[in-house]
């Protein structure tokens, strides 16, 4: 199955997905946009399905990204507006364990950012 590319509206590519490679490259990190380029049309998150229209990944509540420390690689992501509103409502130690959550789900879909 040929996996179609996905596309973010202007104003949320601009302010908050391309500083994400800026951002990896000061890490020292291997930067890899796999998953946000390829399979956020689910949100990490929640794994609902996230809005798409003409390819274009809407309501996006916002950008994220994990660190793999083992393998030195960056990867964002985009999490729905559920989600989003969730993480601000949620407890630290809750919102560290759908990170936790997040990263395996992500490792099963690309098996080489797997933690």
């Amino acid at each position: 199955m040929e996996l179609k590319r996905l596309y973010y509206d202007n104003k949320v590519r601009t302010r908050y997905i391309l500083p994400q490679k800026s951002i990896a490259e000061g890490l020292n990190l291997k930067y890899d946009d796999t998953y946000l380029n390829y399979h956020n049309n689910i949100c990490p998150r929640c794994r609902e399905e996230m809005v798409v229209k003409n390819g274009n990944v809407k309501n996006i509540g916002a950008i994220g990204a994990g660190i793999l420390q083992t393998t030195g690689y960056y990867y964002p992501y985009a999490v729905c507006k559920e989600c989003s509103v969730d993480m601000e409502k949620s407890s630290r130690k809750h919102n560290e364990e759908k990170s936790s959550e997040i990263e395996e789900y992500v490792g099963k879909v690309i098996p080489h950012l797997a933690p």
